[in-house]
Formats: structure tokens, C-alpha cells, sequence
């Protein structure tokens, strides 16, 4: 049977509270060959259903500051990922951002079934929006346009056919490329701050390095987990998936 590890980081009570009952609730349901990992920074709030890593003297540099406000880095979204590639026996990672709650027609058999889907596949990487890297060459009025030059974009066609993935929901058989698509996220995570470039639209580093690690990416069998989460973006609108 596959065993898969559903992980996100969450800084900050609030993100930590709401992935914290995300787990709880996947469990009301069943657990069998499923585990939970959080990065988070602190010892005090934790979950008894899930494993959780404290980062909170790891030197990490987790925000930003972007205008007036200070920004989490997205960049360190690495983080869980990483951490459950070593889990033993783990076979497929679903990262999940902190803030997604599981919607109220969730079934675990669902979520399973796109596991079991998809680990029979060709694939090594699932993710959601079609947005190509190459577009920069058309189009400058891109939202991620800050990375175009810090990456030299418009100068490689290595990354032209990459996507700019919606970094929310991302899914990956733990296999041989992992390490190198772990190492190269990385990596562009201290370019990033080292530039003083703004870390968010990861889907950038991540689209970067599932092509340096010959990941073959494919969007598909999101819907096979029909309406089992949902998230509130910041306009107030809910967004059910999927």
C-alpha cells in the first residue's frame, strides 16, 4: 500500500491552528498509511496527530519586508517538503498550504484514490495553473515579473516550457528526484534573499527546479478529490476544491 505524508509549514498560531484541525479532521476518517508533518517555530502549539519540527533556532530567515509589512518567505515551503522525503517508507508527499481547511463533503477515500492514481502514472509531480516560464518573452506585465531578470529568464529556453505553479497544492512520489529538486529550490531561496528579491510567487523556484530535476509535471486528477478542501483568499471568497 502506498504511504503517503500530507505536510505544510505554519508560522504563527493562526497557520498553525488551522493545519492542526485540517489533520484532525482527515482523521475523524482514517489515518491508515497516511502521515502529517508541519514545520512550524515554536515547541508550545503542537499536534498530537502530527509530527512537528521546530525551525524556530534553524537561522532560517522566514520573513521579508516587502513595503510596510513584513512577508512570509514562501521560498521555505522547501521545508516540509524536504523533511518528508526522509520520512521512512513514505512513497507520495502532498504539500498543503497551512490556511486550506477540508471542505464539508471531504472523503478520504478521494484523496486516496488520486494518491493511487496518480503513483500509477508516468508522472513524478502534480500541480495546478498552466502558466509557462517562457511567457516572460512575450508578456512584462507578468505578477512574478520581479524573478524575470535576478533568474536571466529571457535569456534560457531551459525554462520555457516550466510552469509557474499555484504553489498551494503540490504532490510528488518520493523518488530519486527528489534531492535534486529539494537542492534546487534551495538554492534559489538564498538567491532570492541575497538579492532582496520579493520570495513570493515561489511558483517560480518550484517550476525552476522540477525541470533541473527532469521531474515530468503534469496537471491532472485534481478532480477525482471532488470538493474535499477549501481555502478563503484574501477577498474574502471561498474557493472549494476541486
Amino acid at each position: 500500500m502506498t504511504k503517503t505524508t500530507i505536510c505544510s509549514i505554519a508560522i504563527g498560531k493562526e497557520y498553525q491552528d488551522s493545519f492542526y484541525k485540517l489533520v484532525d479532521d482527515i482523521c475523524k476518517q482514517d489515518t491508515t498509511n497516511l502521515n502529517f508533518l508541519c514545520i512550524t517555530n515554536t515547541r508550545n502549539n503542537i499536534s498530537p496527530n502530527c509530527k512537528n519540527i521546530n525551525i524556530e533556532n534553524d537561522n532560517h530567515q522566514l520573513f521579508h519586508k516587502h513595503g510596510h509589512r513584513n512577508e512570509f518567505n514562501f521560498n521555505l515551503k522547501y521545508l516540509p517538503i524536504s523533511a518528508s522525503s526522509k520520512e521512512k517508507d513514505t512513497d507520495c508527499i502532498i504539500f498543503i498550504d497551512s490556511d486550506w481547511k477540508t471542505h464539508k463533503n471531504f472523503q478520504i477515500h478521494r484523496v486516496k484514490s488520486f494518491v493511487d492514481t496518480f503513483m500509477k502514472s508516468d508522472a513524478d509531480f502534480i500541480y495546478e495553473r498552466p502558466h509557462t516560464i517562457g511567457g516572460c518573452k512575450k508578456d512584462s506585465r507578468l505578477f512574478w515579473r520581479h524573478k524575470v531578470d535576478l533568474y536571466n529568464l529571457k535569456k534560457t529556453d531551459k525554462y520555457d516550457n516550466a510552469h509557474v505553479v499555484n504553489e498551494q497544492f503540490l504532490a510528488f512520489k518520493n523518488n530519486n528526484k527528489m534531492h535534486s529538486f529539494i537542492d534546487s529550490w534551495q538554492k534559489r531561496n538564498i538567491i532570492c534573499l541575497e538579492n532582496g528579491i520579493r520570495p513570493w510567487a515561489e511558483g517560480v523556484e518550484i517550476g525552476m527546479s522540477y525541470t533541473d530535476a527532469n521531474m515530468t509535471a503534469v496537471n491532472n486528477y485534481h478532480k477525482i478529490m471532488l470538493e474535499c478542501f477549501q481555502f478563503q483568499s484574501k477577498d474574502g471568497r471561498t474557493h472549494v476544491r476541486w
